[in-house]
């Protein structure tokens, strides 16, 4: 309710630059005077104080999203725990300061300020992969006990648990169209679920363990790259959704797996190893070309594209 608020405020502050008697109306709006209150207002004081009323939002918002889990569990504590972890320059804090209880004498320095971050999300066990739904509203994260939590971005809370994983998941990725979430794990598996139910929809099999997954953008195909083993190399393969079958594949000079990425237009992917940077056509797994060759381990690589569509690499080295 709070992110909607804001968002709705802001549009209207937005639709205010232009029309001045919209930003009359944010305050019968909000309800908060009557309309010919308002208007006696508009002249000197509006700027201010619809800037006060954002900030408060603002606040309002940090606040519950902080304190969420403990208010939740015990709602009086929004006294005896949120208003007393607040940061000193916290809006709702200074406006509701006199209500903290008064036996409680705090030993301990308050923060100035709310921390840059906005979520806190936490884990009962280390996680190994983290990513993002292509439309923002959901993370996914792969853990070492083998489960994979799904967040609400804009809440912080917890959706869904998979379970099911008998080894530690090492990669995770979401389908564009969020209907299917993928887990690369460590017994050389990769699970498909769907992302309502949690069911799982296909497995896939690779040699070694997976250390990447990523959906094309039109969600009809995977890459997967598989860690080397110290003996034998990794390898990336390209598998079909829908026939739950990969269509080729590819062998790479590495020991830590390398790192795959496709283009935004789903046409190629590239592809990075201990040696080289290259580019393959998605469909075929033909060269479409080798950028550039290094004497370092490359630790990941990420396809761009220009305005033209043109693909240009991005490229992070270990020396």
């Amino acid at each position: 309710m709070l992110a909607g608020l804001q968002s709705s405020l802001a549009d209207k502050l937005k639709k205010g630059n232009d029309s001045h008697p919209s930003r009359q109306s944010i305050w019968s709006w909000m309800k908060w005077f009557q309309p010919e209150e308002t208007f006696g207002l508009v002249n000197d004081q509006t700027s201010d104080m619809e800037k006060t009323l954002v900030d408060l939002v603002r606040d309002t918002k940090r606040f519950a999203f902080e304190h969420s889990g403990i208010i939740e569990e015990a709602p009086l504590q929004v006294y005896c725990s949120a208003l007393l972890f607040s940061p000193e320059q916290s809006i709702i804090r200074q406006i509701y300061n006199s209500q903290l209880p008064n036996w409680i004498i705090p030993s301990f320095q308050r923060r100035p300020t709310w921390a840059p971050y906005t979520q806190i999300l936490w884990h009962p066990r280390p996680p190994n992969a983290f990513v993002f739904s292509t439309d923002g509203k959901y993370l996914a994260s792969g853990c070492e006990d083998g489960t994979v939590w799904i967040w609400d971005v804009v809440t912080g809370a917890n959706q869904r648990i998979l379970e099911g994983h008998s080894f530690q998941v090492l990669s995770v990725d979401i389908s564009p169209q969020c209907q299917l979430i993928a887990c690369g794990l460590w017994d050389c598996k990769i699970r498909l679920h769907n992302s309502t139910t949690g069911a799982v929809q296909g497995i896939l099999r690779q040699d070694r363990e997976v250390s990447q997954v990523v959906f094309s953008p039109d969600g009809t195909s995977l890459a997967s790259v598989s860690a080397g083993d110290g003996e034998e190399d990794g390898d990336m393969r390209m598998w079909n959704i829908a026939s739950i079958d990969w269509k080729w594949g590819k062998d790479l000079h590495s020991i830590w797996g390398g790192a795959v990425s496709f283009l935004p237009d789903g046409k190629h992917v590239a592809y990075s190893d201990d040696e080289i940077t290259g580019l393959l056509d998605a469909h075929t797994g033909q060269s479409a070309g080798i950028p550039a060759h290094y004497a370092g381990r490359i630790c990941s690589s990420k396809l761009l594209s220009s305005a033209q569509m043109m693909p240009h690499l991005a490229i992070k080295r270990i020396p």
